[in-house]
């Protein structure tokens, strides 16, 4: 009898102590983003960065080499567990883009699309496909807009609208999505070591210069 008593309390002890493990409190943590700035003027190793983005939007150059941000190490973040082949249903991230402090963008600077890569060294990077009917590939070659969804871009109007200073975009990219092909973020984007983004602007001939914040979360002990 006493055995029997002791192994339920054990097993009680054991079930509290694996809720309480799983109830892990956590806390979304924002970090400004840095702009990698290829430059061939720049001297070794050929790159600036700043977390202000400042470029010539070029409507016809859709296809055109495209700035990144800097490599930005996931170690510390909280990594959700993702369930089979379904969806996620909570943010894994939130990248929030606007008008950098004290610049304005041209007006017309109303569009934005953001593309995810991943990697394993923070040099050798893979094209990840963040939403639902994209199509990943390993060049930054593939957009989308409004009117239909492709590629590896996710392209956002402004917040505030179209022509409508300040300019203000959101994104939220999920650890998982559904998808008919194998790609690169397959087991989810917190399965990589490092991510970073990708801006491509397109509208109109104008100049903009772009700040952005990164929202993820960790353990409340990090």
């Amino acid at each position: 009898m006493m055995k029997k008593i002791l192994f339920a309390a054990l097993a009680a002890f054991t079930l509290a102590g694996t809720a309480h493990a799983a109830a892990v409190p956590l806390s979304l943590k924002w970090e400004k983003v840095k702009v990698r700035t290829y430059a061939a003027a720049t001297p070794a190793p050929g790159f600036t960065d700043s977390t202000t983005f400042h470029g010539l939007s070029v409507e016809s150059n859709a296809s055109g080499i495209r700035d990144t941000t800097a490599g930005i190490s996931m170690e510390s973040w909280f990594r959700p567990i993702a369930q089979g082949g379904a969806a996620d249903s909570t943010d894994y991230c939130i990248l929030i883009v606007n008008d950098a402090p004290g610049e304005t963008s041209g007006a017309d600077v109303d569009s934005l699309g953001v593309a995810v890569q991943v990697s394993g060294d923070g040099i050798s990077w893979a094209t990840a496909v963040t939403f639902k009917g994209g199509t990943n590939g390993s060049t930054m070659t593939t957009g989308n807009n409004q009117a239909h969804v492709n590629g590896v871009f996710q392209e956002q109007i402004s917040v505030n609208g179209a022509g409508v200073s300040p300019h203000v975009w959101i994104f939220k990219f999920k650890n998982k999505v559904v998808n008919m092909i194998e790609t690169p973020d397959i087991g989810g984007l917190s399965a990589w070591q490092y991510i970073r983004f990708v801006f491509r602007v397109a509208d109109n001939t104008q100049a903009f210069a772009l700040t952005a914040s990164l929202g993820h979360y960790e353990t409340t002990d990090n």
